[in-house]
């Protein structure tokens, strides 16, 4: 094959490679790259998956702070900026997802309100190997610093690639991150680390509600919904267990 003629190719994919989705509640549209199978199967369905988290997201005062933990390719990310036009930092530290991040926060021209950092968050700032499933932006199941599932059982991943994580606490005290009002973690296992690492920031009125991911048989995870009733949270609403026991807690602020 000519040179040219694979640009032409390569160009026509590139360009071909993206799907918009009209909000049924609304007269927005959010575009994504669809560039895997895995990611046109989220886009396709992302007010009908997991709608829940959606729902929750539609209802962000407007202009809020949102940190989305394990963002992915940006779904939840996207869908807050326009939507809630809310200030969305956004981490992934999966090479192919933040890839597919990037891409999908310009497509959608929301470069100066939706913020992407290619680290992983944790209960202590380290490096570390930060294992993976697979290569394809989309996908899931990896795993930072630890060669575990998401119910911690000893997994033997395939790959790895080499990676930073800090706490939550440390991006506000240190790196003038802003205090959010509103926080997803979705990061296949590690969430209870990351509560563990935001201790400071669970006492600041101005959260005012987290969504976290959460597997049911895992006892650790038991402990750490208790953890975060602690901090004067409540929880609005636990979604229906999937085949994995997992779900997605919401905890909001008790009114005083």
């Amino acid at each position: 094959m000519e040179l040219e003629t694979f640009k032409e190719k390569l160009k026509y994919k590139e360009e071909n490679l993206f799907a918009s989705m009209d909000d049924p509640l609304s007269e927005n549209v959010y575009s994504f790259d669809i560039s895997s199978d895995i990611n046109f199967s989220d886009v396709n369905t992302m007010f009908t998956k997991d709608h829940k988290t959606i729902s929750w997201i539609r209802n962000f005062k407007k202009n809020s702070i949102f940190f989305d933990i394990g963002a992915g390719v940006g779904i939840n990310s996207i869908f807050a900026g326009i939507h809630s036009k809310a200030k969305v930092y956004s981490f992934e530290p999966e090479a192919s997802n933040y890839n597919s991040l990037v891409k999908n926060i310009f497509i959608n021209k929301l470069n100066e309100n939706v913020l992407p950092y290619n680290i992983a968050l944790n209960n202590e700032t380290k490096f570390a190997k930060f294992y993976l499933s697979q290569f394809k932006p989309g996908s899931s199941n990896h795993m930072f610093d630890e060669s575990v599932d998401s119910s911690l059982n000893p997994v033997n991943f395939p790959y790895y690639q080499h990676g930073l994580s800090l706490t939550i606490d440390e991006l506000v005290e240190n790196f003038d991150f802003p205090v959010p009002n509103y926080i997803k973690i979705d990061v296949d296992g590690l969430e209870n680390k990351i509560i563990k690492g935001s201790k400071n920031i669970l006492k600041e009125e101005s959260l005012l509600s987290l969504q976290v991911k959460t597997n049911q048989n895992v006892s650790i995870n038991k402990k750490m919904i208790e953890f975060i009733k602690k901090y004067n949270f409540e929880i609005l609403e636990m979604n229906e267990l999937n085949e994995n026991h997992s779900d997605n807690i919401v905890f909001i602020r008790k009114k005083t």
